[in-house]
């Protein structure tokens, strides 16, 4: 074997091993989470079995075809580690609380964007319902828009729950609006739009957007391609919800945004 060829061995074989590595964080967390979804537990598989069959067949099929898998995990690893830069450092700058407007918060509309949920929130988005709650108490003229419909895997709608924690927690039911239709982000936001824009009481009011910060920079990304105005909306990163969760965000983030990428908002 040549040197040449080992050494592109070497480098399919590494790039497998991380691509693996990474859908299995995902893979793992979604069982352990309970959110195990057919189309995305079967693309996840996929990525996983097709590294898997490039680490094994590197060395033993044509130079030119180990070539071709490595170049393609190379454009994903490339690709999802830039991607993933570009997002801890928008949630890092989300984090911040001095670049939020000052005020008792009667001019703001809360829009809190939902997750995966049981009877009772989960890690993350009780993680996203702690942040709101800091926020509503922080500007209490303010309400919120709780935004995530019902999954076929869900007892209730994830507004519902969002609605029932914040709700024991002192925050008057006034305050608290419902979007309980949405099943993706660009959903949440059109349909949290239609509320705001709807009641009498929100028309007109700047927003704060509510999620998990590695979630922000592409809900930013569709606030704007759905015509929201620099100044018009903040962004309010939620704490982490872990190392392992953390990860497995960045992997589902990359996904996202692909699909994102080819389907438009």
């Amino acid at each position: 074997m040549s040197k040449q060829k080992s050494r592109l061995t070497r480098i399919a074989q590494f790039c497998s091993v991380i691509i693996i590595v990474l859908f299995s964080i995902l893979l793992i967390n979604n069982i352990t989470k309970g959110n195990v979804f057919p189309l995305e537990t079967a693309m996840i598989i996929a990525a996983v079995a097709l590294a898997a069959a490039a680490s094994v067949t590197a060395g033993k099929a044509p130079k030119w075809l180990t070539g071709v898998m490595t170049a393609g995990m190379l454009v994903f690893i490339v690709s999802f580690t830039v991607l993933s830069a570009a997002v801890v450092s928008y949630a890092a700058a989300a984090a911040d609380d001095s670049a939020l407007p000052d005020g008792s918060g009667g001019d703001i509309a809360i829009v809190v964007l939902g997750c995966r949920t049981r009877e009772e929130p989960g890690t993350m988005l009780r993680k996203r319902l702690d942040a709101a709650h800091e926020l509503l108490l922080k500007y209490p003229d303010s309400a919120a828009v709780l935004c995530g419909g019902q999954g076929p895997n869900e007892p209730l709608s994830e507004a519902q729950s969002m609605y029932n924690y914040l709700f024991r927690r002192d925050i008057a039911p006034s305050r608290l609006y419902m979007e309980d239709k949405s099943t993706n982000t660009v959903e949440n936001f059109k349909n949290a739009f239609e509320i705001i824009d709807s009641a009498d009481e929100l028309r007109g009011r700047k927003i704060i957007v509510v999620s998990s910060g590695l979630h922000l920079l592409r809900a930013r990304h569709i606030l704007k391609s759905l015509g929201a105005e620099d100044g018009g909306f903040y962004m309010r990163a939620a704490k982490s919800a872990g190392y392992f969760g953390e990860a497995a965000m960045l992997v589902r983030e990359y996904m996202s945004w692909a699909k994102l990428i080819f389907t438009g908002v």
